[in-house]
């Protein structure tokens, strides 16, 4: 006899003695339940008769890690240092499911011909309850398609395996939050918070941060939450900017030239699952229309 459901939502990884627990519904659809796209191609779609059916989604579990150890010489044990996550490894195994030949090699064509360019582009998993719980992971083909020819009672199938390769492991909401913070002129600013973003994911968020002039001296942008900080020095002039993207690594201006060379101190990211406390300090605010904002999308692993 299956146990009675409680209709309370707890915490998504709490449980009751006696009672199964109705989930929270925030956490990302598992990939097989989702419609899936990719330049163009659609897959996964079980609406219409001839499609490209994924059976398997391999490595959306969990990215690898770097994992960096210093041994202890003459004892036992051994220094962790620091650790992050590489890259995400992807297979997409699924089959090709036509009704006529000349269908069958159209779709064989197409999902080449989807798949060929070897640059990362965004695989989208779609959420039928709406575009707000869509997400996607930038990737890229990186190895060959395993597919072979074969005739399966004599349906017009063929399995298909795709191997893919994601350099930020990062699962991104579709929707991107924006934050503004016009300043006012003429004025000298100390830590004042201009804005709290919220990452609702498990991984942080690597935002852009764009800075509008007039502003003058030495800036400090600083995440109070985590204690991570950057500078721009030599300030920025009225009617130009200065945007700094973390999960790029780039410091550029309005005409897209970079500018690191004015930029010290760390890349922030945003903490996940809390909201970020966002200081600015500048020595002086000048004329035109100064502004600080901030993009980023909810980030998961």
């Amino acid at each position: 006899m299956p146990p009675k459901t409680s209709p309370q939502v707890a915490g998504q990884g709490s449980g009751h003695a006696t009672l199964a627990i109705v989930g929270t519904g925030l956490a990302l659809l598992r990939p097989l339940r989702c419609k899936m796209t990719f330049n163009g191609l659609t897959l996964n779609d079980l609406s219409v008769i001839d499609k490209y059916r994924i059976q398997r989604v391999e490595g959306m579990d969990d990215p690898d890690v770097k994992d960096d150890r210093e041994e202890l010489a003459g004892m036992d044990g051994e220094v962790p240092l620091d650790a992050f996550y590489k890259g995400r490894t992807l297979s997409l195994v699924g089959r090709i499911e036509a009704h006529t030949p000349y269908k069958l090699d159209d779709m064989r064509e197409a999902l080449a011909r989807g798949f060929g360019p070897l640059v990362e582009q965004e695989l989208r998993f779609v959420d039928p309850l709406g575009l707000s719980r869509d997400y996607y992971i930038m990737c890229r083909k990186s190895s060959k398609i395993v597919w072979a020819d074969e005739l399966k009672d004599y349906n017009y199938y063929t399995d298909f395996m795709i191997p893919l390769r994601a350099s930020n492991p990062r699962k991104l909401k579709v929707i991107t939050a924006v934050w503004v913070d016009p300043l006012p002129n003429n004025t000298i600013m100390t830590n004042r918070v201009v804005f709290s973003p919220g990452n609702q994911g498990s991984a942080t968020a690597q935002p852009v941060i764009r800075l509008t002039g007039g502003l003058g001296g030495t800036i400090t942008v600083r995440n109070n939450t985590n204690g991570q900080q950057f500078q721009i020095s030599g300030g920025v002039a009225a009617g130009t900017w200065i945007e700094i993207n973390t999960a790029k690594r780039t410091v550029k201006n309005q005409l897209g030239a970079s500018v690191k060379s004015k930029f010290s101190g760390q890349y922030i990211e945003y903490e996940p699952g809390q909201t970020n406390q966002i200081l600015l300090s500048t020595t002086a605010i000048g004329s035109g229309a100064p502004e600080i904002s901030t993009t980023h999308q909810d980030s998961y692993l």
